[in-house]
């Protein structure tokens, strides 16, 4: 057993995760990518038979989102409103 869980359809997106790393110019980022498809791949736990499944949410749900979705297209952009930092004057804490 390579992959977690040991089924096709996760080895095929494992490979093609891999694959698309290789294609990273970066170096650190190709290494934190594959750090990241490494513990997809082999380590996390399956929390079903056959891994993550897909399924279909319930038609009330969705009518719900659709309806909240395009409410808030008709109504246009909204202001997130003042959002408290942290600030530092004048130094480079980097």
């Amino acid at each position: 057993t390579l992959y977690v869980p040991d089924s096709e359809g996760w080895a095929k997106l494992m490979r093609r995760r891999m694959k698309q790393i290789d294609h990273m110019p970066e170096r650190g980022e190709r290494y934190d990518a594959w750090l990241n498809v490494m513990a997809s791949a082999l380590v996390a736990p399956s929390f079903t038979e056959s891994g993550f499944g897909i399924t279909r949410a319930p038609d009330f749900l969705l009518d719900e989102l659709m309806k909240s979705l395009h409410d808030g297209l008709k109504a246009g952009p909204r202001s997130e409103g003042s959002i408290d930092v942290i600030e530092v004057g004048g130094v480079d804490d980097r």
